[in-house]
């Protein structure tokens, strides 16, 4: 089946800030390059939101390193971005009917060039869409709980998109459920759970199926009660990572999970390992998770790393991937407590990297984080309001060292940091790239934001760039990315920041 709408190319506005502002543009000094090693290559190759199948929130491609800055804005609203091996971009959208798309955008003018427009009655749920590389292949699911598989075509122009499969599951999952995730194993399995996302998702959900689709179409699932997935997936090879919590409304003291499961040669699903952890008794302030807020990210070929729900202080949990079966070894390597106690929350995606020296993962406190604008159908009046004050969470950025060897895991450095988008690390430059806000300004009820640079190895902010002023540069949870033409890419409420270096 084939669906393609080519799109007149219009020239895009860019955003105009909301509040009037003067500040300097940057601050800072260019910085010395202190590339890492490059990050590790999971199978199936993917591009995603959380940048590949192991969620590890890193690229090897170059960011900017603060050369003679050039800023650039365009009204458009796509998310997430998923580059291919050519350069093209794909990316969400929402169509003037109200419904969501995919589109193929152009990587200058970030114009739309072509759409895939779903099959009538279908809502798409873009969240964790997943692209396999090379093969420019689409999985993505829909809120009527069927699985797409779609082909991007850049042969011709503009790009195409082909509709190889439409997997109907509705009939395998509990009347209440709808599928979050769906990506592939490196058998081509396709494997998906249900499960939601609170502040976005406001129907209620009291159990996770977790199954896979053979290439021959056969279905296997796992249906666990009083758990729900409220983050992505990881997968590496075979393995599938799979963290679950306590449902929205349990208020006592539970547990969670995280498993590890793969295909059994004899069909249906075998659990690998499963290993609890606290999950406390409720919903943290301004938190979009019951249970553990972050996804499973995966650090290199020997560990994968969460974080819990302690009500007291939360904290980062690494366990071993493989599982371990003399009973003297302990699944778990160990357990961090991090944030200050009372104010210790995580619903943001962690960024992991392996080094030559040993493993890291860096994580962003959200204790009490403004609530999320949903500018569909917010007040244009609102737009400067108090949701944009990042002053009132607590502040907090981590970043935790693992050993190659033993389990002496350590908080290397932490920095009062206040930032509700994911950020991205970047192995070519050593900087992780985020989203900040002048916080002095935001006392006196004035937004300016800020697109910042920091060292990977310190924490420390090497420049920053102003991106605009009020709640129209409100990043509002959108992630960044970095392309191959060394541009970053950061969403607002507005549309979207682009920064670049400019000439030498």
């Amino acid at each position: 089946m084939y669906f393609i709408v080519s799109l007149d190319i219009l020239a895009l506005v860019s955003v105009a800030c909301s509040q009037q502002v003067l500040l300097a543009k940057f601050s800072g000094n260019v910085s010395i390059l202190k590339p890492l090693s490059p990050k590790t290559k999971y199978i199936p190759d993917v591009a995603m939101m959380h940048m590949d199948s192991g969620n590890t929130g890193s690229t090897d491609l170059v960011g900017p390193t603060g050369r003679n800055l050039v800023i650039s804005t365009y009204a458009t609203h796509v998310a997430p971005l998923l580059f291919d091996e050519e350069g093209g971009i794909t990316a969400g959208a929402r169509a003037t009917t109200g419904d969501y798309i995919l589109n193929a955008i152009d990587p200058v003018t970030l114009e739309t060039l072509s759409s895939f427009v779903v099959p009538e009655g279908q809502v798409l749920n873009l969240a964790y869409v997943q692209m396999t590389l090379p093969q420019n292949e689409i999985l993505v699911s829909s809120k009527q709980n069927h699985i797409f598989l779609i082909q991007r075509k850049n042969t011709i122009s503009p790009p195409s998109f082909t509709l190889l499969r439409d997997i109907d599951v509705s009939s395998y999952l509990q009347p209440e459920e709808t599928i979050l995730n769906a990506m592939y194993d490196s058998e081509c399995n396709i494997w998906f759970t249900t499960g939601l996302i609170l502040q976005v998702d406001l129907t209620p959900q009291n159990s996770t199926t977790i199954g896979y689709i053979t290439p021959s179409s056969l279905v296997h699932t796992l249906r666990i009660p009083n758990q729900v997935v409220e983050n992505g997936i990881a997968v590496s090879g075979q393995t599938v990572f799979v963290v679950t919590g306590p449902p929205a409304a349990d208020n006592y003291n539970s547990m969670g999970y995280i498993s590890a499961f793969k295909a059994s040669k004899r069909g249906g699903m075998e659990t690998i390992w499963k290993e609890k952890y606290d999950a406390g008794s409720k919903v943290f302030p301004g938190g979009f998770a019951r249970g553990s807020g972050t996804t499973p990210i995966l650090l290199g070929d020997g560990y994968v790393a969460i974080t819990d729900h302690a009500d007291s202080q939360i904290h980062l949990r690494i366990f071993h991937q493989r599982a371990k079966s003399n009973l003297r070894e302990k699944q778990l390597l160990c357990s961090v407590p991090i944030f200050e106690k009372g104010e210790s929350a995580c619903d943001i995606a962690a960024i992991g990297h392996k080094g030559e020296d040993g493993y890291a993962v860096f994580l962003l406190n959200d204790w009490n984080v403004p609530p999320i604008y949903l500018s569909a159908s917010a007040p244009a009046a609102d737009i400067n309001g108090v949701w944009n004050n990042h002053t009132v969470m607590a502040a907090g950025g981590i970043r935790i060292d693992i050993p190659l060897r033993g389990n002496d895991c350590k908080i290397k450095w932490e920095k009062d940091i206040r930032m509700k988008s994911v950020p991205i690390l970047s192995t070519a430059t050593g900087l992780l790239y985020g989203y900040e806000q002048d916080e002095r300004l935001a006392g006196e009820g004035k937004w300016v934001w800020y697109v910042t640079a920091r060292e990977w190895e310190t924490g420390r902010e090497v420049w920053r760039v102003r991106a605009g002023a009020g709640g129209v540069f409100n990043d509002d949870f959108m992630g960044n990315a970095v392309g191959k033409d060394g541009k970053l890419y950061q969403g607002v409420v507005g549309g979207f920041v682009v920064v670049e270096d400019g000439r030498k």
